[in-house]
């Protein structure tokens, strides 16, 4: 299961407070975090992914983890802060549980769409952020499980740090996996951030009831939806 709720800044306006080098053999990641997060009195939507990774290593956790006899063809793979779905794995080493009630929000707003839909939650996030790190073994654990669809409502920087969501986002692309995405809360161009700077994902952006988009959507979505706000949508 996942977990999403910090908005994302900028670019050009974030906040560098440290960085760090991802673990041992595995390709390097310097992750930036953001200072300017949601508060606890306001409502979390899209998480920020620019968080130092934390020492836990998240790519060799897959190696713990049975790709070889779990086929999910046919399932959506929510990569986010975990729910209780058909199947539950964590990238992260611990429990698949929702610490933070985003994945759970996710999961809801899915079977809202489609009571029959098939989902398997990847955790890849305690409490609203992750690490480059942690997103890439989400979303490779995903390919691995040979699942149809992903579904991630979490943003990050596009910069040069990042790369490593950019790869693999187009590596399961590649793998012909719909890759659906929110546009983001920041009321800028999605194509500021990952993922909807990568050609081939479907962006999602949210709008009211009279179709006017939401003032904190970001624009330059595929689709807009009526909802609060672009996880929702």
């Amino acid at each position: 299961p996942l977990e999403e709720d910090v908005r994302n800044i900028p670019d050009e306006e974030v906040i560098v407070e440290e960085t760090q080098d991802y673990v041992d053999d595995e390709p390097t990641v310097e992750s930036e975090t953001v200072v300017d997060t949601v508060s606890e009195e306001q409502e979390p939507d899209v998480a920020d992914l620019s968080d130092l990774n934390n020492g836990n290593d998240s790519i060799a956790n897959l190696n713990d983890i049975d790709t070889v006899h779990n086929d999910y063809s046919g399932y959506i793979a929510l990569i986010d802060t975990g729910a209780n779905a058909h199947a539950n794995f964590t990238v992260l080493g611990g429990d698949t549980f929702d610490h933070s009630g985003h994945g759970t929000d996710m999961l809801g707003y899915i079977r809202s769409e489609n009571p029959q839909a098939q989902v398997v939650s990847i955790k890849v996030s305690e409490d609203g952020t992750a690490s480059a790190a942690d997103v890439y073994a989400g979303f490779r654990l995903a390919i691995d499980l040979n699942v149809s669809v992903i579904n991630f409502s979490m943003t990050a920087p596009n910069i040069e740090k990042n790369a490593i969501i950019r790869d693999i986002i187009q590596e399961a692309l590649d793998a012909v996996i719909v890759v659906i995405v929110a546009a983001g809360n920041n009321s800028i161009s999605a194509t500021n951030f990952i993922p909807g700077c990568v050609d081939g994902v479907i962006t999602i952006g949210a709008v009211d009831a009279d179709g006017k988009k939401i003032v904190r959507s970001n624009y330059n979505a595929d689709y807009y939806v009526v909802a609060d706000s672009t996880s929702e949508a």
